[in-house]
């Protein structure tokens, strides 16, 4: 199985890879399997909209929604949105990318639970 997924790496990693027909014919050929990946991967509404506001550099409409979806303080929505401010700054080409596996020490797991549903 361990060089099963190293070809699939090495595919994946060729870069001509269409993901949006792979994912077509995955649907057509294993609907169940399909819809049991794509729900497990989708980001809720409420998360695109919060990442799209930073996106655009709206930090302040990016609480308002996290904190109106998800019911939170403003202290906990601001720093889930100043964590996603600083990861996607490094994220940019302006900056390095962070290590995997990073943590944040100072949100709770219940934010860091929602910080990973809107960064993916």
């Amino acid at each position: 199985m361990n060089q099963v997924y190293a070809r699939v790496i090495e595919v994946l990693a060729n870069g001509n890879i269409d993901l949006r027909q792979i994912g077509l014919e995955l649907a057509k050929a294993h609907p169940l399997v399909f819809l049991e990946i794509a729900s497990r991967t989708a980001r809720p509404e409420w998360a695109v909209k919060v990442r799209h506001e930073m996106a655009t550099g709206n930090k302040i409409m990016a609480i308002k929604l996290l904190r109106a979806a998800k019911n939170l303080g403003l202290k906990d929505a601001k720093d889930i949105v100043d964590c996603m401010h600083e990861d996607l700054y490094q994220l940019s080409p302006r900056g390095p990318l962070p290590p995997l596996g990073f943590d944040r020490p100072f949100l709770s797991n219940d934010l860091v639970t929602v910080y990973h549903e809107i960064m993916g």
